[in-house]
């Protein structure tokens, strides 16, 4: 049942019906190029925001908002590379930003940066640029970023992760419209199988974009 909500209503891929069932179909190469240079294409789990859609690997039973309203899975291609011990950086070309929709054949862009600063502290950016609607000129695109700053050891987590979005409205207006929000995620593994974990969050959608309605939760 929670995949109901990852199938859009019209403009759906084809397939959809069958591809909300499966979360990965991908085939990756590690070449040995530098310190290795690894591709990979199909459909992933999205390596854009911080929780998955499954409630096991992540530190609440329920999802943020933020995770909700970006992708949780990509259909694409690209290549990931390590620049040294401490920095990663990636490069696909994916479609669209809800994978189950298909609103154009344009190609849309994501990247990751990932820099582990000490073995306990990691900061993440992810960006996402590409036509999420029919009119694919470039002041139309939907740019999308996702900030994470992560703290985390062998009994604790806390992970702060902000959310920011904007696209051109469809219509005469051509209103540019942004969304944007923040989680703080916190967990204690207190003792053998009991852990404590608390998530504030913030979402504010003022044009109604992602949510349907204009709101502040």
């Amino acid at each position: 049942y929670d995949t109901d909500g990852q199938v859009p209503v019209t403009s759906q891929l084809p397939g959809a019906d069958v591809l909300r069932y499966v979360s990965r179909a991908n085939i990756s190469y590690l070449a040995p190029i530098g310190n290795g240079l690894t591709f990979t294409g199909g459909l992933m789990n999205s390596f854009i925001g911080f929780e998955s859609i499954y409630a096991k690997d992540n530190p609440n039973y329920t999802r943020s908002w933020i995770a909700d309203y970006s992708p949780y899975f990509l259909i694409g291609a690209g290549a990931q590379y390590p620049l040294n011990s401490e920095i990663d950086v990636s490069a696909f070309v994916v479609s669209d930003y809800n994978y189950l929709s298909h609103i154009t054949n344009h190609p849309k862009y994501a990247g990751q940066f990932t820099w582990r600063v000490t073995p306990n502290f990691k900061f993440t950016q992810n960006v996402f640029f590409g036509p999420e609607t029919t009119t694919t000129s470039l002041e139309s695109w939907r740019g999308f970023s996702d900030t994470q700053l992560q703290w985390s050891g062998k009994d604790y987590l806390v992970t702060l992760a902000y959310d920011a979005g904007t696209e051109q409205s469809i219509g005469p207006s051509h209103v540019q419209v942004f969304w944007n929000g923040a989680a703080l995620f916190t967990r204690w593994q207190v003792s053998g199988p009991w852990a404590v974990a608390v998530r504030p969050e913030l979402y504010w959608d003022p044009n109604g974009t992602l949510t349907g309605s204009i709101q502040f939760i």
